[in-house]
């Protein structure tokens, strides 16, 4: 009788035993759970700081390829009427009628003009 309360007593601490050793590794996942959801918030913060640093990014580089577009243009127009003028001193008919343009004049291309975003 006292080997069948001392082999249930044995059972009894050994299932006590196991229950605190999951207990601590309860604990120690809980803790990596806590620590992955700090890490989780981080980068999500990151993400959006990133999108709209692209966003800002994406606004400039659509004001720049309509800047860029202008300028071209420009000099495209500026590059016919130089033929037309060069065209029109050397006796040829010109192709198209040249402006009149005002010598020494420097034009600064539009910024007012914004492309919506």
């Amino acid at each position: 009788e006292n080997l069948v309360e001392e082999e249930k007593r044995l059972e009894h601490e050994a299932k006590r035993r196991r229950v605190k050793e999951l207990q601590a590794e309860i604990k120690s996942r809980d803790q990596v759970i806590e620590a992955d959801k700090a890490k989780i918030t981080e980068l999500s913060s990151r993400i959006s700081e990133l999108e709209t640093t692209l966003e800002k990014l994406q606004a400039d580089k659509a004001i720049q390829d309509e800047t860029i577009k202008t300028l071209e243009e420009k000099e495209a127009k500026r590059l016919e009427a130089d033929k037309n003028k060069k065209s029109t001193l050397s006796g040829k008919k010109a192709t198209s009628s040249p402006r009149p343009t005002t010598p020494n004049k420097t034009t600064t291309p539009n910024r007012t003009t914004t492309p919506s975003r």
